[in-house]
């Protein structure tokens, strides 16, 4: 789960396991704590392909492109819908 400080507003908008997350859909980042050099909180990114399996069920991915240019997959609870 993200550990960043965000506001309520943005925090119930936080993607989980049952959020509808489509490919191209643009989500914002709010949970870059220790992947700073590749993801930006505040930033918008779009899902290349829409909400993925995760290694644990309730954990789902989302790959973007980060900052530095190159696919990146991670939490998908590091992202909020717009």
């Amino acid at each position: 789960m993200c550990h960043e400080v965000v506001s309520d507003d943005v925090r119930s908008k936080m993607i989980t396991r049952n959020s509808v997350v489509k490919e191209g859909q643009e989500i914002l980042c709010i949970g870059a704590r220790n992947i700073e050099n590749n993801l930006t909180n505040g930033k918008t990114y779009v899902a290349l392909n829409g909400l993925e399996a995760g290694i644990f069920p309730d954990r789902p991915y989302v790959t973007v492109i980060g900052d530095n240019g190159t696919e990146y997959s991670c939490h998908a609870s590091r992202f909020a819908t717009r």
